[in-house]
């Protein structure tokens, strides 16, 4: 399983993940520590599960995507507007939905549970690069 970080100090952080379910947990242990040298300390809990939606998702999407895309997820996180921002890139070309929540379901619930932690989320595609990238601004 590979790993890089990039960056220092209060600049925007990269990580990047391979495409596998031990990625989620990683991702969280990345953010948990960034959070906590920008003393953020108090955002560490619902980051972690905002980490943990994106990242599953980009996980579910990259595997899924065509093999020849297959590759890598891309974590950032930085301040934005006075408050940590949560960027997941992935290779699918495949744009997220947000959907009414199904709780009977066992999936699909993700970005909802995005949508009611988070400041401010979206998603975009990529420019120059196959994939999309969707975001979080932290409360």
């Amino acid at each position: 399983m590979g790993m890089t970080v990039t960056g220092t100090g209060k600049t925007r952080l990269e990580i990047t993940l391979v495409p596998i379910p031990q990625s989620v947990g990683i991702a969280r242990v990345f953010v948990r520590h960034y959070l906590i040298s920008l003393r953020y300390a108090d955002l560490i809990e619902t980051s972690c599960q905002i980490t943990s939606e994106l990242v599953t998702n980009a996980v579910r999407a990259t595997a899924s995507a065509d093999p020849a895309a297959r590759g890598r997820i891309r974590l950032y996180l930085g301040p934005n507007r006075g408050r940590p921002l949560l960027e997941v890139w992935d290779s699918s070309p495949h744009l997220p939905v947000l959907r009414d929540p199904d709780f009977v379901s066992e999936s699909g619930r993700g970005l909802s549970i995005v949508k009611s932690l988070a400041a401010e989320f979206g998603w975009y595609e990529t420019k120059g690069e196959r994939g999309k990238t969707v975001w979080a601004l932290l409360r």
